[in-house]
């Protein structure tokens, strides 16, 4: 179903600049995201009617086109109102560095208190820490051959060794979890599951770790109606493109997916099973 959602997609010339988070603030709810058409753009989305007319007689004279759509799939209202919110807590914490030289380490701090809020809040405990889990697990076994794996391993290790055990939680990022409420009332009423705003796909898995969830049937359904993994998963997309516009890479994300589940998980040990079996499993630290 679509939705109306305004925004203005900006050119790539237009969008590496900062004037786009100008723009952007001027607005009483927008926020900035990432639009592709065939080239990776940026766009400014929520904005009203008067807002867009705004920005283009504001930036008229710049000579850059702009595009003006109204469209966003959603499977309801709620769906859409779901993801401004956290779109717009995001946009109004991160504004001031979009397209400037961040360090993944200066993110480390907010996605550690969000993950491990989320594990105490879940019925399963790992909710926040398991979706780092899936997504690092994914690239290695998925992508990577034996020697790159262990490679990309050990520079993993090495890094976060030396620079992820030296912060705190930024707890001032609890407003994140607000939206947390909303996720599980969207639930109990039936406007979200885990695949929103799609459909379960059982056939759409990265790895036979993947598959062999995906093919159970107990396990799909807590995943389905499970609140707080519903709403990891809202987040951490909406986390992964704010990270694009922080500059920071696909790297830097498999650097963040490592810190974050290493603290749970003994990935070397899940790896070098692996290797050794052919088969994966993942083992907790302490096993």
């Amino acid at each position: 179903m679509k939705f109306k959602n305004n925004k203005l997609i900006l050119n790539e010339k237009y969008s590496l600049t900062k004037s786009v988070v100008r723009m952007a603030r001027l607005t009483s709810a927008g926020y900035i995201s990432r639009a592709y058409d065939g080239t990776h753009r940026i766009q400014i989305e929520n904005l009203t009617n008067q807002e867009i007319n705004d920005a283009l007689s504001m930036f008229k004279n710049e000579n850059i086109d702009m595009i003006t759509s109204e469209e966003r799939i959603f499977q309801n209202q709620y769906q859409m109102e779901l993801v401004r919110k956290l779109h717009r807590i995001f946009f109004e914490r991160f504004e001031s560095k979009y397209f400037t030289s961040v360090k993944i380490i200066d993110i480390f701090p907010v996605v550690n208190f969000v993950a491990k809020s989320l594990d105490n809040q879940g019925v399963l405990g790992y909710e926040g820490t398991q979706s780092h889990l899936s997504h690092l697990w994914a690239y290695m076994v998925g992508r990577l051959d034996k020697k790159r794996r262990v490679e990309f391993l050990d520079f993993l290790e090495r890094y976060c060794q030396q620079y992820m055990n030296r912060f705190s939680d930024l707890e001032e990022w609890s407003e994140i979890l607000t939206v947390l409420p909303n996720v599980k009332q969207g639930v109990k009423t039936g406007g979200i599951t885990f695949w929103s705003p799609y459909q379960f796909n059982p056939n759409n898995y990265a790895t036979a770790l993947h598959k062999a969830t995906y093919a159970n049937q107990t396990k799909v359904d807590l995943i389905s109606h499970n609140a707080v993994l519903i709403f990891n998963r809202w987040y951490i997309n909406i986390l992964y493109e704010n990270l694009t516009l922080l500059n920071l890479n696909i790297i830097d994300k498999y650097i963040l997916n490592y810190a974050i589940a290493s603290q749970r998980y003994d990935i070397r040990k899940s790896i070098e099973y692996y290797h050794e079996f052919g088969k994966e499993r993942i083992w907790e630290l302490g096993e």
